[in-house]
Order: C-alpha cells, then structure tokens, then sequence
C-alpha cells in the first residue's frame, strides 16, 4: 500500500485540524505527489495520506515512496516541536511531586527561554545544531520506525511509548530548567538574606564610590574619593558567592557590607555585569550609577599611573 494513517484524539480539540493545516501547507513542497483525507470519527481523528507515484511536483520533497516516510516524519516533526512540546513537557513536570503548580509554570518558562539557544547541549547528545533543529532531527529518528506504508500511528500513543531520542533531549532539558531554577531560588534568598544585613548595619560612612575599571577590576573609594583600605576592615562577615569566578566582586561585596555606606555610587560604562546588578539589588536605593563621569575617570587613570611608578 501507498498510504500512511495518522491519528489523533479530539483531545485538544484543534490539533488534528491544526496537523491537518500542516500538511496540507507541505503537499506543494516537503509532500510531494500526496493526497490527503481528513476522516471525523467518535473521539478521535483520522489524517490518510497517500502517494501517488511519479516525479511530478518541483522542490526538495520526496519523490519516490522510499523517501516519502522520512519527508511525511519531517512534516509531522516540525507539528510536534511547534505545538505539542509544552504539553509533553507539562506531562513529564507533573511526575515530580517535588513541585508545586506554580514552581513547575516557572520551571517551564526556564524551558522556553533553552528553546533557541545552543548554549543548551545535553551531554548524553551529539546533536550540534541547536535548539529546534536539534529536537527535529530527534524526533524524525524516533519517527523512523513508525512511518511505514500502509501503517497508522497513533500519536497519543507515540507520544507515551515511542518517544525515544527526543523524550530523552525533553528530559534533559526539564532537568536543567529544574537546576536553574533551584539555583535561582537559592540566589534570591542570598540576595534578601544580604539586604537584612545591610537593613540591622549601622552605617559607617556617608558615601562610598565604586569605580569600575574595566572587567573584574574595581576600585573602592571613600566620599573624599581615597582608596579604602579594605585590609583594615573588620570583614568577618564574608560573602561566599556561588560563582567562585567572582572572588574580587565577592570582597567589594563583604566591604561594601562591613561599611554600610549611606549611599553608593557606582562608576561603570556596563551597568549589566552580574557584580553591578548584585549590588543595586544588595543595597536598592542607596545605589546609584554614573556612567563614568570625568573626575572618576580621572581619578582611575592617576591611580593607574601610579602603580606603574610604584616599585
């Protein structure tokens, strides 16, 4: 036979009509030589594709029927990713009883924000194109096996049992939302746990400047625009950051900490550097940001100057 049924419950209500919309979009280009029927039954729906034969058709579809499967996958793939993922992954979030309803909605927003980037490659994956081609590419093998001529699928079934290398690419995504949204967490209670800290300080300087040098390096600054001396500081609070990459932001931070400023200026031409935005959200509004204004600019490259002529 030249025909592929694919079935789909009525459950949501508009995705075998969507599916169908799909497919019916390919048959000039990915589907080439298809026909297609679409059958109505009780709970459930019915998508025949057939193929005709021949090398009619332009574009790069399939024209032979050893290659129409694999283009009927690629269609039928593309569908999947596109409106079908979140509720997979909402399938697989409601197996962790770790969560309540409104933690696993944030840990689905983590997921949303992998799909398009290839800074997420799970390490069980060999996969190097990212993001949705990736996933794609997953399911048209995990496809392979279930599109055969004269075969139906039912895809609430493949969903449930036959989800093989893109369940896993699925699983591996969720765990790393998961973490990123327990470290997130953690960090958001390090942060209130640090402005408690600065709320019960009694302040030991009216002002205190921040210039920002460029990269990871910083100077501190008393109101007289003097380097603080921070060795002299009584810093037995010490903050211990989660990112060990940050070990000079984290003795600004334990400084800034010991002396409580009244107010803090923050002289930087990069007011998104992770340090920077710790700080505003540490000491809110008691910070403020100069965009390096002459006099720290000036001052930075007379201590600058100076170092060079220190032995």
């Amino acid at each position: 036979m030249k025909s592929l049924t694919i079935r789909v419950a009525d459950h949501p209500a508009l995705l075998s009509q969507n599916l169908h919309d799909r497919m019916t979009a390919s048959m000039g280009s990915t589907l080439l030589n298809t026909a297609l029927e679409y059958r109505r039954y009780p709970g459930y729906t019915e998508i025949v594709l057939e193929f005709f034969g021949g090398t009619k058709g332009l574009g790069k579809g399939a024209k032979s029927l050893q290659q129409w499967p694999e283009a009927v996958g690629q269609v039928l793939a593309d569908f999947i990713v596109d409106e079908c993922e979140e509720e997979l992954l909402r399938r697989l979030i409601r197996k962790d009883k770790r969560y309540s309803e409104g933690e696993r909605e944030e840990i689905l927003a983590y997921c949303r924000q992998l799909e398009n980037t290839s800074d997420f490659a799970p390490a069980a994956l060999t996969e190097s194109s990212p993001g949705k081609a990736r996933k794609r590419s997953l399911l048209v093998q995990d496809l392979a096996d279930c599109l055969r001529p004269g075969s139906t699928l039912d895809l609430n079934g493949f969903f449930r049992f036959r989800l093989n290398r893109y369940g896993a690419e699925l699983k591996e995504m969720l765990e790393y939302a998961s973490d990123e949204y327990l470290m997130d967490q953690q960090y958001k209670e390090f942060i209130s746990l640090l402005r408690y800290f600065v709320y019960v300080q009694d302040s030991k300087m009216p002002l205190a400047h921040i210039i920002h040098q460029g990269g990871h390096s910083f100077l501190l600054l008393d109101s007289e625009m003097q380097p603080i001396d921070t060795e002299k500081l009584d810093t037995s609070y010490k903050v211990e950051f989660m990112d060990k990459d940050y070990n000079l932001e984290d003795m600004i931070v334990s400084s800034l900490l010991t002396i409580a400023p009244e107010r803090i200026c923050i002289h930087t031409r990069e007011p998104e550097l992770p340090v920077i935005k710790t700080l505003t959200q540490i000491f809110e509004n008691r910070t403020e940001i100069c965009g390096l204004c002459r006099s720290c600019e000036a001052i930075s490259a007379s201590l600058e100057q100076q170092d060079k002529l220190s032995p």
